[in-house]
């Protein structure tokens, strides 16, 4: 192969058209515009309304254009752009032609989006208020009323239909199902096309009957005031497992290796070492709670056909708390101790959970009761890491929250509680 060390002049060649072959070969950027609004977009007469532009890197202007008559130029600056629009004519099916210019002022594309101008129509809801307050499993009145330019209202509740009434003057009886906590009210107001000309939005706070409220969760809803910072958290879940004990069983240890307590069936030894605690019924008929203490070098048993993890060196200690213990002494609250990571979130801390606030829970003596959101971190675990914790659920048979997914992709918002009463409550508690 021929040197080109000693000729540059090549060399600077070479390197040019390598660079043009390479240039070729890159795929050409799609030319596109794209608005922040939907075919068949309603506008209101006479006010301004704001659209953001987004478009590819070449485009440098774009020009709106409303049936040929009004003009609005739009700088675009690294593919963005917005513009007010304040049309001055009434029309149905109106085209709003947008046009996309290069430096050199050429037009490299161009869209029609099909729209609406039709004047605002005067409605009003006069129930629910902004931020009122609804008896969670009570009825109150959907009311308000609309006038010409719309012929029916959609209401919708959280999203889901549940009213659509084409009286002038409206109201609908509703009751909230959901369990406290705050609730979205959506109100779509259509004209005779369907198309919706007004949207109004109420959010109201979700409040329980007293004769629902347990001593179990008496905790009112927080204001912002007693809210710290935010956190985005996703669950797990763990309890308290329960064994019967038997003769010639595997005998709980201590980290000195002595016998503790009770012998159980090797299923009931692993499972109170995968969760931690065990609530067992021994012998002569008396129960009693033993507490995971720690793992010695000591082998009792081989846990692999029930858990991957290896669990057979795990040793036991009687616990304080009727449901096992957690940490810094702290006794373990079904439906209110979770474990933390404690770089995370600080033992001690309070966090309240929205999703939770309502979700119907069975307490260990059977009865319902509904949860009023907040948590208390006692309690920490190996695999708990950052923003995973893991919610104490007690003796329940199964999870009674929609928002522990057991998956770092189910995340859920939380709150640090700053209210020193509550913050008191919890710590008593446990």
């Amino acid at each position: 192969m021929k040197n080109f060390s000693g000729q540059p002049f090549l060399k600077v060649v070479l390197f040019i058209t390598m660079s043009f072959i390479f240039l070729a070969c890159q795929p050409e950027e799609e030319d596109f515009i794209s608005l922040s609004i939907k075919q068949g977009a309603v506008f209101y007469v006479a006010q301004s309304q704001s659209i953001d532009i987004s478009s590819s890197s070449n485009i440098d202007s774009i020009v709106l254009s409303l049936d040929g008559g009004q003009e609005w130029s739009v700088e675009i600056i690294e593919g963005q752009g917005a513009v007010n629009i304040a049309p001055a004519q009434l029309g149905d099916g109106l085209i709003l032609q947008v046009q996309g210019f290069n430096k050199e002022m050429a037009m490299v594309i161009s869209n029609e989006y099909i729209v609406h101008v039709v004047q605002e129509p005067g409605v009003d809801v006069a129930s629910p208020l902004p931020g009122q307050e609804v008896t969670s499993g009570e009825e109150f009145l959907l009311a308000g009323s609309f006038e010409i330019g719309v012929a029916a209202v959609e209401v919708l509740f959280n999203g889901e239909l549940v009213a659509l009434m084409s009286e002038a003057q409206f109201s609908f009886p509703f009751a909230v199902s959901q369990r406290g906590g705050k609730a979205e009210f959506k109100f779509l107001f259509k004209d005779i096309q369907g198309r919706v000309v007004k949207t109004v939005v109420r959010v109201v706070e979700v409040t329980i009957d007293a004769d629902d409220i347990s001593e179990y969760f008496p905790l009112e809803a927080p204001i912002s005031s007693e809210l710290g910072s935010e956190k985005s958290l996703w669950s797990t879940y763990y309890y308290l497992h329960q064994a019967i004990a038997i003769e010639g069983g595997i005998p709980m240890r201590d980290m000195n290796n002595n016998r503790i307590g009770p012998e159980l069936a090797s299923k009931d030894w692993c499972y109170s070492a995968m969760e931690g605690s065990v609530h067992v019924t021994k012998l002569d008929g008396t129960t009693e709670t033993y507490n995971y203490a720690g793992t010695t070098s000591s082998y009792n048993i081989n846990c692999s056909a029930f858990f991957s993890h290896r669990l057979g060196r795990t040793k036991f200690r009687k616990a304080n708390g009727t449901f096992g213990d957690g940490v810094r002494s702290y006794k373990l609250i079904p439906f209110r101790t979770i474990a933390v990571d404690p770089n995370h979130i600080a033992y001690g801390t309070v966090i309240y959970i929205p999703a939770a606030r309502g979700n119907e829970v069975q307490l260990p003596d059977g009865t319902t009761a509904y949860h009023d959101g907040y948590f208390f971190a006692g309690d920490t675990g190996g695999a708990i890491k950052t923003n995973h914790i893991d919610t104490f659920i007690g003796v329940a048979k199964r999870n009674p929250f929609s928002w522990i997914k057991s998956s770092s992709s189910g995340s859920f918002e939380a709150y640090i509680v700053t209210n020193p009463v509550v913050i008191d409550y919890l710590t008593d508690m446990h």
